[in-house]
């Protein structure tokens, strides 16, 4: 199955990557670029999740597309109804819930022995490896433009370092979420006011996630140039 291509579409003075058009974003399109190589055999797949981020929707999506097994460790409190309804649709969706875990990070730990022991691969949290790197940077570099200024949301910070690579010469802007495994390269950073569960205080006039992708709005509408790119991955 081929994604569709990114569609870039201008709001205001920036010019906007619509990853919001597909299901799962950007990250989905980077799994996918992994997982069809012909070099990837492992075929039972893991991660660890939390309340606001999309990488489950994305594994989720690109693992249906090619048969490969999922497992999602959740922390209490965080199976939404739209979360449930996704891994209970998919029968090659498995799923966790350790109530007596609060955070990424401590169900990411304890994920990992259970990923060994039934012959799981466990992605790090924020896919923040080499192979998801060099995958957004083939996406970065197939859009075939050269922005003078980019920005992009930082959990973990793969993204924004990606970009950093496709575009040497650009102005590279990382709006953090603070997160603890973040790491922006040379980016000027931005940090974000709010608390990862509140609302950016401006948002963004195109369809985005409200506690993540949509926060970038308020810092490039007072610190952008005109023309920079702004890469929307949900």
């Amino acid at each position: 199955m081929r994604l569709p291509e990114p569609i870039i579409t201008q709001h205001d003075r920036f010019w906007v990557i619509r990853d919001d058009l597909i299901v799962g974003g950007t990250k989905v399109r980077a799994l996918c670029n992994i997982f069809q190589n012909p070099d990837y055999t492992l075929k039972k797949v893991a991660y660890a999740c939390d309340l606001y981020g999309h990488a489950p929707i994305a594994l989720i999506e690109a693992t249906k597309i090619f048969g490969i097994e999922l497992l999602l460790f959740f922390p209490r409190f965080t199976i939404t109804p739209t979360y449930f309804a996704m891994v209970t649709d998919h029968p090659h969706v498995k799923h966790l819930v350790f109530d007596e875990l609060q955070t990424q990070n401590d169900v990411y730990e304890r994920g990992q022995e259970i990923a060994n022991s039934e012959g799981y691969h466990l992605f790090p949290i924020g896919f923040n490896n080499q192979e998801f790197l060099d995958s957004l940077m083939s996406i970065a570099q197939s859009l075939q433009i050269n922005p003078h200024e980019a920005w992009s949301i930082a959990g973990s910070g793969c993204l924004n370092r990606a970009m950093q690579i496709a575009w040497p010469m650009a102005d590279i802007h990382a709006v953090s979420m603070g997160f603890p495994h973040g790491r922006y390269g040379r980016a000027v950073v931005h940090n974000i006011p709010q608390k990862t569960n509140e609302e950016p205080l401006i948002k963004p006039p195109y369809p985005s996630a409200k506690f993540y992708d949509a926060k970038i709005w308020q810092f490039v509408t007072k610190h952008g140039s005109d023309n920079a790119l702004v890469w929307n991955v949900s």
